[in-house]
C-alpha cells in the first residue's frame, strides 16, 4: 500500500499518521487518538495497514489494503467494488450518506482492524 507520503514517525521512531495525527495530549491509550474507533481508522487501518470493516447505519463495508491500493470489497470479499489509491484516500474520500468517512469515525456502530 502506498503511504509512505502521509506515515510520518515520532522522534523515538514510532509512525503515525502525519494527515491525522493523534491528540498532542500526552495520551498513550489507543495510541494517542481519543476513541477506540479513531485508533482503528487512522491508526491500525492507515498506518499498520490491516484491512478494515465498518458498521454504519446498519450496513458494513469492508476494506481490503494490497500492496499498491485499497479496495472496497463486498462482504465475501469476492467483488472489488471501488479503488482507493490508500488508506488516507477511503478516510477523506469515501462518502457514506453525504458523510466523508473521517468525519464519522465516532458515529461507526462498529469498527474492526482484521
Amino acid at each position: 500500500m502506498i503511504k509512505d507520503s502521509y506515515v510520518l514517525r515520532d522522534l523515538a521512531g514510532y509512525p503515525y499518521n502525519g494527515e491525522f495525527p493523534p491528540a498532542a495530549n500526552g495520551n498513550t491509550d489507543y495510541h494517542g487518538y481519543l476513541t477506540p474507533a479513531q485508533e482503528c481508522l487512522f491508526y491500525d487501518f492507515a498506518v499498520q495497514g490491516y484491512d478494515l470493516m465498518i458498521k454504519y447505519h446498519g450496513q458494513d463495508y469492508y476494506f481490503m489494503v494490497d500492496t499498491d491500493c485499497v479496495w472496497l470489497s463486498d462482504k465475501s470479499f469476492s467483488a472489488t467494488i471501488r479503488k482507493f489509491r490508500h488508506a488516507n484516500d477511503v478516510l477523506k474520500n469515501f462518502i457514506i450518506e453525504g458523510k466523508c468517512l473521517k468525519d464519522i469515525v465516532d458515529e461507526l456502530e462498529d469498527c474492526e482492524p482484521f
